[in-house]
């Protein structure tokens, strides 16, 4: 769908997928077919990525290895304020979000209706 939108000359919103297990980021990819999907396997990946094309979203996991997604939310926010990272974990709570300057969190096991509104609310937020 994405390919289809700038084929019509439709802007599409990018989202960096931050994940290290396979399986999530496969699966995000598929609920999130009407954005331009980037995945990364790890915060160091991520950084380079978004150094050379920022995405309108980043969705990050906190557990990651070599960067995790605490260190990776607060770099970006110094080289990149106004890109919206969300939080994705099933160990930390929102106090802990909110101190890092993640705009929300996404709760592991993902409940995919609720991933999509989430997803599209803060685009829609940010935009």
């Amino acid at each position: 769908m994405a390919l289809l939108a700038e084929k019509a000359g439709i802007e599409v919103e990018e989202v960096q997928i931050l994940v290290d297990e396979p399986a999530v980021r496969q699966l995000v990819q598929r609920l999130l077919t009407a954005y331009e999907v980037s995945e990364a396997g790890d915060g160091e990946e991520a950084l380079v990525a978004i150094r050379a094309d920022q995405p309108d979203l980043v969705i990050a996991d906190i557990q990651m290895p070599r960067m995790d997604g605490f260190a990776l939310v607060d770099q970006l926010k110094e080289e990149f304020p106004d890109i919206p990272v969300l939080a994705l974990s099933g160990y930390v709570g929102a106090e802990e979000i909110e101190a890092h300057n993640f705009v929300g969190l996404i709760e592991k096991p993902m409940q995919v209706n609720d991933f999509q509104e989430r997803v599209d609310d803060t685009l829609d937020k940010s935009g």
